[in-house]
């Protein structure tokens, strides 16, 4: 009989059972049914109500495991080496003691010259270089669990130069017209190569300019200096074919002589008229002594006539004048050419100097050094500062979203 449909039966059991002095009997309970599975899809459920009950926090939360797991696992050690130098130029002024001449000061140095460097060290040219020494490729494309820290293998050259300039920080102060160079690498060895051939490679673009800038202005000077030199050649390659074909050494030191000897004779034949004059007055007109003066003047006349005649022009070829007005041309145009090719060779000395003042040279102020520690990532400080950049986001968001709900109301 069930004793749960009759209960009184049961107690008046137990009562006689007391009564006749035996041990009451003890109903035994039956076992309680099992309970079923617990539903996963109800306990989702429930989960993910109390999210959307929550959003904010749900959200802190999420972002705190995934920024936790990034930086604690996922980043790679990041090695840091750093190298300063300068762009200088030589001194205009004597320095004041040795320090000083290398001791960067802002008006000595080229600050267009520096701001050059700064952009070659970012350019594809330096970084094909580096990749010829050290081979940047390989190294950025070796395999890290962190995706942001990893070049694929088959990226492009625009992405490559685009991965490098990030790990290449260059920062130029303007004032003393420094330049500080900072290579983050995944390992010390690279770090410290890859900045020194920074400072080599930035050396030698220097010194590709400055012999640019000195050529192009000793250009124009030099042109100049080799016109005049050819010039002064062909005058007196002109001067020797003139003496080879005449036979003159110097026309001018020959004309000086023809005339002194005119002159001398001229006088002499004074000298024989007066003679004459102060024999006429004892002698007759046709005595020996008046004849012989007359001849000797007569012989006198026609050497002077003779003389006139070598030193005038007269149509033909080869008389002293016309040596003369040749050779003075030609003493005339070496001279001009003698002057300026003076003249260049001064301008090319001052264009020396300038060249000099123009030239500039890689001046190392902080060598690079092998790291010893990983500088990056800083681990609780960046994931601090990624937690409040999310927060801020999401500040932003859940104030535009609560805007336009309200806007829609």
């Amino acid at each position: 009989m069930d004793e749960a449909k009759y209960p009184d039966t049961a107690e008046q059991s137990a009562t006689a059972n007391q009564a006749d002095g035996s041990e009451p009997q003890v109903a035994v309970d039956q076992p309680a049914p099992r309970h079923s599975a617990p539903n996963i899809t109800s306990d989702l459920r429930t989960f993910l109500i109390r999210v959307a009950k929550r959003p904010f926090l749900s959200f802190l939360a999420v972002t705190a495991c995934v920024f936790a797991v990034y930086y604690s696992a996922l980043h790679p050690p990041i090695f840091t080496a750093t190298t300063q130098f300068s762009i200088r130029g030589k001194e205009t002024a004597q320095p004041t003691s040795m320090l000083s001449a290398f001791i960067p000061s802002g008006g000595s140095g080229g600050i267009s010259e520096s701001i050059a460097v700064r952009e070659h060290i970012h350019s594809p040219q330096m970084l094909a270089q580096l990749d010829q020494r050290h081979d940047l490729r390989s190294l950025y494309a070796r395999f890290r669990l962190d995706p942001l820290n990893r070049l694929p293998r088959r990226a492009s050259q625009e992405a490559f130069l685009t991965f490098y300039r990030k790990r290449i920080d260059v920062v130029l102060d303007r004032e003393a017209s420094i330049l500080r160079v900072v290579v983050h690498s995944y390992d010390a060895e690279s770090a410290y190569e890859i900045a020194a051939s920074i400072v080599d490679l930035s050396e030698n673009y220097v010194n590709e300019i400055s012999a640019r800038v000195r050529d192009a202005t000793l250009a124009d000077a030099r042109d100049e200096v080799s016109k005049a030199e050819e010039e002064v050649r062909d005058i007196r390659l002109q001067m020797a074919s003139f003496r080879n074909t005449t036979g003159e050494i110097d026309p001018t030191q020959t004309g000086a002589a023809t005339v002194g000897a005119l002159l001398e004779l001229e006088g002499r034949i004074i000298e024989l008229k007066g003679e004459r004059a102060s024999q006429l007055a004892s002698l007759r007109a046709d005595s020996p002594q008046i004849v012989i003066i007359d001849e000797r003047i007569y012989a006198l006349e026609q050497q002077v006539a003779s003389q006139r005649g070598e030193l005038a022009s007269t149509g033909g070829d080869g008389t002293l004048a016309e040596l003369l007005l040749e050779y003075e041309g030609l003493v005339i145009t070496r001279e001009y050419a003698e002057t300026r090719l003076t003249a260049a060779l001064t301008a090319l000395d001052n264009a020396r100097q300038l060249a000099d003042q123009r030239e500039r040279f890689v001046v190392p102020i902080v060598a690079p050094t092998l790291p010893t520690e990983a500088t990056e990532p800083r681990r609780f400080a960046s994931f601090v500062l990624a937690m409040v950049l999310s927060i801020i986001g999401y500040g932003i968001v859940a104030y535009t979203v609560a805007g336009i709900n309200d806007h829609d109301r």
